[in-house]
């Protein structure tokens, strides 16, 4: 058990349609719902959800969680600068305030876009490494509709995307995520990433990964992931009401220590899309 151990954990996720003309302000994020502090645990624990999960295995090992600020994800239009820096800065001030802490564990979604920033989450992921050391573990859960850069999959350690669409497992992705927390703050693995971007832009309407061609791609990065190596596969098809510059297709194979083995085999699926 890591009965001393805290890990910090939030949420700021949107997807932003940048052809709305609906904004995304700080009131309307507020209408949906921003949950701040320990009304976290009320609203999420036994639920079979992002949040749910990490308070399960956080219980089931050990450690404590330290909830900051959670929003309800939701998709519209571009979002304001004061709704993200609003959110970012409680997330910021918690882990401020917390002392001691030992990781970092959020849910994200991967298409925020705001006025200032197109990779939102790069930004928020930078903004939270400056804060706490190098070495400490971060780790976020993303929606399989990411639109991603290198700086996003730099800024974290381990970026655990969604394998279903429709999504039916965010609370696996969930539990997945925090169990690699636990096995990062147990010092039992070191994960090093390789990220590919095919220059592929793909419609909803074929990302469907119960039907070919989506299926054979997630099939593969299964089949990846049966290699015990391998902590994780995450494939974004990509959001595509969008127009920015990172968007499309997503490939992120994370490996413990081995870069040449995460590097070969996010060519290999990035050859198969």
């Amino acid at each position: 058990l890591l009965m001393n151990m805290r890990v910090i954990t939030g949420c700021i996720g949107h997807e932003t349609n940048t052809f709305s003309n609906v904004i995304s302000d700080l009131s309307r994020f507020r209408e949906m719902g921003i949950i701040e502090g320990e009304e976290f645990f009320k609203v999420y624990r036994g639920t079979r959800s992002i949040g749910g999960a990490f308070i399960e295995i956080s219980e089931a090992r050990g450690f404590e969680l330290i909830p900051t600020v959670w929003n309800k994800v939701f998709a519209w239009g571009l979002v304001t600068d004061e709704a993200l820096d609003y959110m970012l800065d409680k997330m910021l001030a918690g882990i401020k305030s917390a002392g001691k802490i030992d990781g970092v564990l959020l849910q994200l979604h991967g298409a925020m876009v705001t006025e200032s920033h197109e990779d939102a989450e790069a930004y928020i992921l930078q903004k939270i490494r400056a804060l706490v050391s190098k070495s400490m573990p971060v780790i976020a859960t993303l929606d399989l509709h990411g639109n991603l850069t290198k700086d996003t999959v730099d800024a974290a350690d381990i970026l655990v995307g969604y394998d279903t669409y429709p999504h039916i497992d965010p609370y696996e992705r969930g539990l997945e995520a925090a169990e690699l927390m636990f096995r990062m703050l147990k010092r039992e693995i070191k994960p090093v990433a390789a990220f590919r971007k095919p220059p592929l832009m793909t419609s909803p309407q074929v990302q469907k990964t119960s039907y070919h061609p989506m299926k054979s791609v997630y099939d593969l990065a299964h089949k990846i992931e049966e290699d015990e190596r391998i902590l994780n596969v995450t494939i974004l098809p990509g959001f595509p009401f969008a127009d920015i510059s990172c968007q499309g297709m997503n490939i992120i194979v994370t490996t413990n220590g081995d870069r040449c083995l995460a590097e070969e085999k996010a060519q290999q699926i990035t050859d198969y899309v």
